[in-house]
């Protein structure tokens, strides 16, 4: 076999390897935390508090492509909880973590709540997968699993990354949010 020949084969079988080391261990999501204090606060290290902080947005990312999964506020908390945690959650378990992260806008998590939330979730995911062009399947990646036969508990199997940024309080929030995003996903 020639040089080239042989340079191909070490490449498509790279690729091969690389695409099941990507199937095994799920797509990137990135989670954006945004903490605002009037500047009085001792503790600016940076370290994720309840109720201090906001989720901005989550982000799908796969090499290059980054794509935004446009979740509702509860959807977003749902998915910082699920993604706070290897194990698998029950509804019931999601839903007083989420309650938990809730300062302002403070619904009462229900578990049934909480299943709705999964399934829109999987849907903005499909959407995301099917826009950065991975093919993957969303009941693989946000799993359904039977609990010793006394219901169903939630694993989402993926890449995790929190981004937490940190401001004063200001009169602009909002564009400061957007801009803050896109600064620090450029810089990824």
């Amino acid at each position: 076999m020639s040089a080239n020949a042989v340079s191909l084969v070490q490449e498509v079988e790279y690729l091969a390897a690389e695409r099941a080391r990507q199937a095994a261990r799920g797509p990137e999501f990135v989670i954006f935390h945004l903490r605002i204090h009037d500047g009085s606060n001792k503790n600016e290290d940076g370290a994720c508090v309840p109720s201090e902080e906001e989720i901005v947005s989550v982000m799908l990312r796969n090499g290059a492509k980054v794509c935004p999964l446009p979740l509702s506020p509860s959807c977003m908390v749902v998915f910082d909880v699920l993604a706070s945690f290897r194990l698998a959650r029950s509804a019931a378990q999601i839903a007083s973590d989420a309650g938990d992260r809730i300062s302002t806008h403070n619904p009462h998590f229900q578990v049934r709540s909480v299943k709705l939330f999964i399934r829109r979730i999987r849907e903005q995911m499909q959407s995301a997968f099917d826009e950065v062009g991975l093919k993957l399947d969303t009941r693989n990646v946000l799993r359904s699993e039977q609990v010793d036969g006394r219901g169903v508990a939630y694993r989402l199997v993926a890449i995790r990354r929190w981004v937490h940024i940190s401001k004063k309080r200001t009169s602009s929030e909002r564009s400061f949010k957007t801009r803050a995003v896109r600064r620090t996903l450029v810089r990824s």
